[in-house]
This record gives structure tokens, C-alpha cells and sequence, in this order.
């Protein structure tokens, strides 16, 4: 819960997220504004690095033109290495011009960006704006200038990004820009011995200012695939360098400045220099994707963890500038065909027992397809109603002799919302050019509700009595309309016709008490008519299960879905009664 921020005049700060407080905890709290840079004590740059420790929680190292660490927040500093730049006076004059502008942002001769490797304890790597690169593997006691080991390296470069593997302790990958002394080439190197030897990594980029490199990092979740962010683009390359696959999608031409993974959810973060935060949703697809892959016919990748977020209730502005956009809830499943399958491409989510929570819709594209399930389970299919509500003559049918059933948007229509799946593990099955392919996902709970997973099983079990409750109504609701449409048509018949109508005002007397019969397609129409089975359905589903979070029925909540539900079972039964009647199968009805 503590965020460190950096500024210029070497300005450090620690906010506490619980708290909502800052504290200033810069190493050194003399200004040095105004001041000749060569003679400040520390020289900073404005983006100074700021590490904080994968191995020791609670020590992060900042860097000047030394290393500094602390181990309490702040409290006190201590420096653990020498002067790691060149320390070239020349470069630490007065800047600005004509006119001075000692600021403490740009300084020369400045730690530009440091790594900790995840892998081993007391390896750290820092690099310079002028430069030099030194690691230390003893936690600072002494220190390695590997600049001079770095073949082809620009004098005067800024070791713009270090990337120390997730899977090697000797093996780091480095960012190097030189774009500052008129050299735009494409300098990405990677060492395996602790910066004994490198390697140039051949980025078959043209020497541009477009193309200089800011960024670099291994996949924490595969060797060899690399991420890299120029000043135009985003780039990875699925062999270790060898070769770089320029991904686009939606993302501009951008100058990328800062590159991560979220380990958890799989997702690129990407920083960008004007344009904002980008987000490459699960990258699984690019871990996975192979040359075996490739020439398959059809595959299912592997899912994530998909949590069952509930929303939040605050007050917040959906037409902010700052406002993201957020992928769709729940789980992206994707796939890939080599072709066009002869077939349909069919998709769906079957429970522990093998029944089917969802069908969805899958796109019989060639390439790698994205579908999302939401993880709730099949979605409601409202009926189309087939007669015009009586006395209102306006309303009008479509050319198939139909109109849409409208549900009141507010209070009634999120009941329309079907429960989510509680937590468990689940079997995602794709079936093309005639194979079948598994992939189990895991449904976990949001880890902010205070709910026990034995809560979320009693709010489940309401909501699958309320959603075939729903669908029992809705299926009743079609019936209805069908036959009353028919018997509409044969009121005029010399031989049936009292017996239609009659048998028609049956049923519409029934109908009138599942939904609102009477409603024209108006939206104020559920403020001018009673309520009915459907309407009082939908919105227990929407207060109890769509806007609770992950909490059990109340007492009334059972209460009054069991006087519902009774009501719905003698309107049914009533009716199949009514399909006994001699009439009904002397109009062959059936």
C-alpha cells in the first residue's frame, strides 16, 4: 500500500494508499536549484531510478550519481556504491543556453535506470546517462564496470532500460539510446555472465528517430520471448532476438517508455510519452503460439484465472478525461484456425457435472479469435409478443406479424441479468473441423468481498430458482402469444369462432397474469400497470442478485420468490388444463 514517486532536485516521496498521506523522504534535502551541478552534492535526473527489493521487503535503492538504499521507509540512507558515471566535469555545467536553467532535471553524469535480480539476492545492475554500466553481486559491497565489455556501445549513451531475467541470476537485457548525440541506431543487448560478454541483439530496424529504443524485458512467464519499446512502436520477438514482430491492433504510433507484465492477470502494461497507459489483455496467445500451433487445423489456449468482480458502489464521472477503458468481465477465451472451419465453430462452458452453463458465440475466422464469457450462465431470450395490447389498436405489428416485448429499463430490466457462476473450476470446450478441444478455467471469488464461498452458494441456488423461474415464464409468455395469435385469425369462422374467442380470452385472462399484457412499447407503461410474475421476478433478480454482492437471500427475499413461483405454477397449471379442452383439440391447437 505505499507508492514511491521521484521528482526533480532529487525529490522522493512515499504515499501511503491506506492512509491517503505523503511523506517526504528524499535522500539528501538540500536544494541545489540555481545551483552548478558539479558542485551539488548529488546530481539527479528528473526519471532517477527507483528499485524496490523482490527479495527484502522494505529496502528499495534510488540512484544519483551513487546508489543509495534504505531499509525503513526512508528514514535514513545509506550509499553503497562509488560514483558509477563518469563523472566527466564538462558535462555537468550550467544548462540553458543563453540563459541558466539549473533546475536539477537533466544533469549529466547521472544514474539513469537500475534492476534487482529476481532470481538471485544481492545482484543489482546500474546504468548512466552517460554510458556506464556496473553490476554488483553482493548487495553493493563492491561493484563491476561492464561498459567496456559492451561491444559497438555509444560514448556518451543513456543506458536507457535494464532488464534482469526472471529465470537466469547472470543474465540481463539492456536498452541503449543515443539519440541525445545524433545517433539513432537500435541498440539492444543481452549478457548471460554477469556482463563478462554481450550480445547485440539484431533489431532489423533502420537507424531512425522513430526507431531508438527506450525499452526492453524479458516474458516473466517464458524465456527467450522479448518485449521492446521504441519511439514509434511496440515490437516482440518470440525467439530471443532473433527475430521481431512489429504487434499493432489499436495501439498508435507511440513512443513507449515504460514496458511490464502483470504477473496474475497476464496483461502488457505499456507506458506511453503523451498518448497514456495502454493494456494488451492476457498475452497468453503469444506465449503459446508456436510453429506446431501454426500449422494445427484448430487450438484452444490455455485461460486465466477469471474472478467473479462485483461492482462497486461510487460516484464517478463516465465522461472524465482520465476514465480507461476496462476489458469485458470475465473470462477471454481464445483460440486459433488455421482456416475456415467446413463446419460451424461451436463454443461452450460446461460445470464439474458436464452440463452446459453457456453457448457462445464463436467466429469461424482464420487466426486467433478472442470470445469472452461473462460467467454467468446462458443468457434470457425474450419472446416476440404476436397480439396488440386490447383497446390500443396503434400499436403496431411487424411484417412477420410481431413486436418486441419491452422491459422497463430501471428497476425491472437488469433482472434480465443471468447469476453468475459461483467459484470452481470449469471446462471450456471449442469444437472445429470436426475435433474437440478442452481447457479447464478456474471461476475464483473477488477477493474484496467478505462473503465465504458457502454465501456465494446460497445466493446461486436463488438465482438458478429465479432464473428457471424466469425462463419457465418467458416460455409460457411465447406459448401464449402464439396460440392467441392463431385463435385471433379464426374468430371470423362461421364453425369456430365463438369457441376461438372464447378459448382466446382464457388464455389472455391467464397470460395477463405473468406480464404486463398491456404494454404498448412505452417506457413509462410499468408505471400505468400492475405488476405481474415476470416484472416481480425480474426485479428480485435484480436487487437480490444483480445489485447484491456476493451475500445469501434474506429470509423475505426466499419468502416472497416462493409466493411468486406459486403463482407462476398455478397460471401453468392452469393451462395445460385448458390444452385438455375438447375445443383445443377440436381446433387442433397442438
Amino acid at each position: 500500500n505505499i507508492v514511491w514517486s521521484g521528482c526533480y532536485d532529487g525529490g522522493l516521496d512515499i504515499f501511503d494508499l491506506t492512509t491517503r498521506h505523503m511523506r517526504d523522504v528524499r535522500v539528501w534535502p538540500q536544494t541545489q536549484i540555481g545551483n552548478t551541478p558539479a558542485n551539488a552534492r548529488y546530481r539527479w535526473h528528473w526519471n532517477f531510478p527507483v528499485v524496490l527489493s523482490k527479495h527484502e521487503k522494505g529496502k528499495v535503492w534510488v540512484g544519483s550519481q551513487f546508489v543509495h538504499e534504505t531499509s525503513n521507509g526512508g528514514q535514513n540512507w545509506k550509499e553503497i556504491s562509488p560514483d558509477l558515471t563518469t563523472n566527466d566535469k564538462s558535462h555537468q555545467q550550467n544548462s540553458g543556453g543563453m540563459a541558466s536553467d539549473n533546475l536539477m532535471t537533466w544533469d549529466g553524469c547521472t544514474l539513469y535506470a537500475m534492476a534487482e535480480s529476481p532470481v538471485q539476492r544481492g545482484v543489482l545492475w546500474a546504468g548512466s546517462n552517460d554510458g556506464m554500466l556496473n553490476v554488483t553481486q553482493d548487495g553493493g559491497k563492491s561493484w563491476t564496470n561492464v561498459s567496456p565489455n559492451i561491444p559497438g556501445l555509444p560514448k556518451w549513451s543513456t543506458i536507457r532500460h535494464i532488464d534482469a531475467s526472471n529465470f537466469n541470476a547472470g543474465t540481463c537485457y539492456v536498452a541503449v539510446n543515443a539519440m541525445h548525440n545524433g545517433d539513432f541506431g537500435v541498440y539492444a543487448y543481452k549478457t548471460t555472465d554477469f556482463g563478462k560478454t554481450w550480445s547485440r541483439l539484431p533489431v532489423d530496424l533502420p537507424a531512425s528517430n522513430s526507431n531508438v529504443l527506450h525499452q526492453i524485458i524479458e516474458d516473466p512467464a517464458k524465456q527467450g520471448l522479448l518485449w521492446i519499446g521504441t519511439d514509434n512502436g511496440l515490437y516482440f520477438s518470440p525467439n530471443d532476438g532473433a527475430n521481431w514482430v512489429r504487434l499493432k491492433n489499436n495501439l498508435p504510433p507511440v513512443p513507449i517508455y515504460g514496458l511490464t507484465i502483470q504477473k496474475n492477470f497476464r496483461d502488457l502494461v505499456i507506458g506511453t510519452y503523451g498518448r497514456g497507459i495502454y493494456i494488451l489483455d492476457d498475452v497468453t496467445p503469444i506465449r503459446e503460439f508456436s510453429q506446431q500451433i501454426q500449422n494445427s487445423e484448430a487450438y484452444l489456449f490455455s485461460l486465466r484465472p477469471a474472478y467473479r468482480f462485483q461492482k462497486k458502489d461510487a460516484i464517478k464521472s463516465d465522461d472524465s478525461f482520465v476514465t480507461g477503458q476496462n476489458p469485458p468481465d470475465g473470462a477471454d477465451i481464445n483460440y486459433y484456425l488455421k482456416s475456415k472451419s467446413a463446419d460451424s465453430v461451436e463454443l461452450k462452458v460446461l460445470n464439474a457435472k458436464g452440463e452446459t452453463v453457456q453457448k457462445l458465440k464463436a467466429k469461424n475466422k482464420p487466426g486467433i479469435n478472442r470470445v469472452y464469457w461473462d460467467l454467468r450462465l446462458q443468457k434470457y431470450e425474450l419472446p416476440k409478443l404476436r397480439t396488440k395490447p386490447r383497446g390500443k389498436e396503434w400499436v403496431q405489428l411487424d411484417s412477420t406479424g410481431a413486436r418486441t416485448m419491452f422491459i422497463y429499463d430501471l428497476d425491472i430490466g437488469p433482472g434480465l441479468t443471468a447469476p453468475l457462476a459461483p467459484p470452481g473450476a470449469y471446462t471450456v470446450v471449442l469444437k472445429a473441423h470436426g475435433k474437440e478441444f478442452r481447457q479447464t478455467v478456474q471461476v475464483m471469488k473477488d477477493p474484496s468481498t467478505k462473503s465465504t464461498e458457502a454465501d456465494i452458494q446460497k445466493q446461486f441456488a436463488h438465482g438458478v430458482n429465479l432464473f428457471n423461474a424466469i425462463n419457465a415464464t418467458l416460455s409460457l409468455i411465447d406459448d401464449m402469444e402464439k396460440t392467441r395469435s392463431r385463435l385471433l385469425t379464426m374468430t371470423t369462422d362461421k364453425k369456430n369462432g365463438k369457441a376461438a374467442a372464447a378459448l382466446e380470452e382464457k388464455i389472455y385472462q391467464l397470460e395477463g397474469k405473468l406480464h404486463d399484457i398491456h404494454q404498448t412499447g412505452a417506457r413509462m407503461d410499468i408505471f400505468r400497470n400492475a405488476p405481474q410474475v415476470l416484472e416481480r421476478l425480474l426485479a428480485m433478480g435484480k436487487e437480490g442478485i444483480v445489485s447484491s454482492a456476493d451475500a445469501p437471500p434474506t429470509d423475505q427475499q426466499g419468502e416472497v420468490y416462493a409466493i411468486t413461483n406459486q403463482q407462476l405454477q398455478e397460471v401453468e397449471k392452469a393451462y395445460n388444463l385448458l390444452k385438455q379442452n375438447a375445443d383445443w383439440k377440436n381446433m387442433k391447437m397442438n
